[in-house]
This record gives structure tokens, sequence and C-alpha cells, in this order.
């Protein structure tokens, strides 16, 4: 190769690569701002239905039924064990959201959390 091309080559090999990582770094923020669409939003203004109660009683079964949330649901106390959100449509507008809870257990304060 003479002089004059050599760098020419190296500069499209070099754009050819940068190319190729913004590629793969488009796709990577595309999985990840569909992992954010899925992520239910709290609106201030829907009316929020939380429901609070002990383990194991179907609270997680209810946001299923009644709602777009998607909380685990086990046959066993304690599957929640983090604040789930699920929105209600009514004609294609939000009606309203219903929050599920982890199960409360009725102990002395000196108790919780020891």
């Amino acid at each position: 190769r003479d002089a004059a091309t050599a760098p020419d080559a190296v500069l499209a090999a070099i754009e050819r690569e940068l190319a190729g990582r913004g590629r793969r770094a488009l796709e990577e923020l595309r999985g990840h701002q569909r992992a954010l669409r899925r992520i239910p939003t709290v609106s201030l203004r829907a009316p929020t239905l939380v429901l609070v109660g002990a383990p194991n009683v179907g609270k997680s079964t209810l946001v299923r039924a009644l709602s777009t949330g998607e909380p685990e649901v086990g046959n066993y106390a304690f599957t929640t064990r983090g604040v789930s959100l699920g929105h209600v449509y009514d004609g294609g507008a939000l009606a309203g959201q219903v929050m599920d809870t982890p199960g409360l257990l009725d102990r002395d304060s000196a108790a919780r959390n020891a």
C-alpha cells in the first residue's frame, strides 16, 4: 500500500468498529428502555388501593386479578418481599392503581426487626 491510502484504510476500519460498538450500545439501551417501560409508574392523581394485612391471605393474588400488576404468588408466607404496583384501566383510561405490600405480623415494637 502507498502511504496515502493506508491512513484511509485504518480510518475506515476504526469507523466500522465504532459503528459496531454503537449498534451494540443502542441495542443495549433499547433493552433497558423495554425494561423501564415494564415498571409501573405511580400516579399521584389516580385513586390507589393499598392492600395491607397478614401474610399468606391473598393480597398478591388479588393484585394480579384486579390490575396489571404481576407480583410473585406462592403458597407460603412472606412471598412478597417488597411493594408491588398494578394499574386498573377502564376503557383504556387509568381508573386507579392497586398496591401490594409484604405481610404484617402483630408484634410489640421491641420484637420487630430483631
